[in-house]
């Protein structure tokens, strides 16, 4: 982290959060966000900053629905109300239906789709940049327009026993991203900032796909319904990203049972070269001349040189000299 000033002075980093002196008055400081405090303890503060994250060029990988596949779908049938649900298997349609039988039967239709990919294979410290959900469109009708949008999670595995359990809207959380259903051809649904959040990269990625108007609790008046293609890949989810460029600690050893102070460790990034942090360790009666690579090494780094880190981890040590 950098230095911060709170007008012409300049404060002190911290490890991760703590309390720093100025005028007579006790500062919280954590994660660059400064605020005044009236107790608590006095932590070591030190000066210095790691090198900020830093991210190669954009990379874009397509993963496929493969866990829970498009083909499964949430369809419901009821008279007038709501509370009559029946979870099944449906065909690829996004939408909503009303259809008046005669007889005062009342066919009401609502589909979604749930959909998941398996995004483990993303780097776990990777930086999202954008995302994209790819369906194939065959055939749309529309008495009005209707927007296609996605939401957090997907349904238990659609029983074909009844379970009202399976697609309750309480289930779901939040709109991802949305687009204007059709025409016929790709349509691409981009993931708003919310929604680049909740791609998993440590598992699986679950959205359900609805229609607006359902998510809005809108009963239909007509038709409005979109069915997507049965081919393979079906349905994608297309990621931009950026891998994390490698960072490696430099540890600094007192090297001496004598010496006092503490020094946090110093993130670099590989094959980076940075001027090493100032050196915090006091020996009584001997003054620090630099750093060696070796407890018994001769001095290699004097104090806050620069220092080109390689691809691991390294311990460099304090030398002292007597003083006359």
């Amino acid at each position: 982290m950098p230095h911060y000033k709170i007008g012409s002075v300049e404060m002190k980093t911290c490890i991760v959060k703590g309390f720093v002196d100025k005028a007579a008055q006790k500062y919280y400081y954590y994660h660059g966000i400064y605020r005044g405090c009236n107790c608590q303890f006095d932590p070591e503060c030190f000066v210095g900053y790691d090198t900020e994250n830093a991210y190669l060029p954009p990379k874009t990988k397509t993963f496929t629905a493969d866990l829970y596949t498009s083909y499964e779908a949430c369809d419901w049938g009821y008279l007038t109300t709501r509370n009559r649900l029946t979870g099944s298997y449906a065909y690829t349609i996004i939408g909503q239906t009303l259809e008046d039988l005669g007889g005062g039967y009342i066919r009401c239709c609502i589909q979604r789709m749930g959909l998941a990919w398996d995004t483990i294979y993303l780097p776990y410290d990777c930086k999202i940049v954008s995302a994209k959900i790819r369906l194939d469109c065959d055939d749309f009708d529309r008495d009005e327009p209707f927007n296609l949008m996605i939401s957090n999670g997907m349904p238990d595995y659609p029983n074909l026993v009844y379970d009202d359990e399976d697609y309750q809207l309480s289930k779901y959380s939040g709109v991802g991203g949305k687009v204007a259903a059709g025409p016929v051809g790709w349509i691409e649904l981009p993931l708003n900032n919310l929604g680049l959040t909740w791609i998993n990269k440590e598992g699986y990625t679950k959205f359900m796909l609805f229609d607006e108007n359902d998510w809005l609790g809108i009963p239909p008046k007509f038709r409005e319904w979109i069915l997507f293609s049965w081919t393979a890949n079906l349905a994608q989810l297309v990621v931009t990203y950026q891998e994390r460029v490698n960072k490696f600690k430099v540890t600094f050893d007192k090297n001496d049972v004598a010496a006092t102070g503490i020094m946090r460790e110093q993130e670099i990034q590989e094959y980076l070269k940075e001027h090493l942090f100032k050196c915090e360790f006091r020996k009584p009666g001997w003054t620090f001349i630099g750093w060696a690579v070796t407890a018994g090494g001769g001095v290699e780094y004097i104090d806050q040189a620069f220092y080109t880190i390689g691809s691991e981890n390294v311990i460099i040590y304090a030398k002292y000299t007597q003083n006359l």
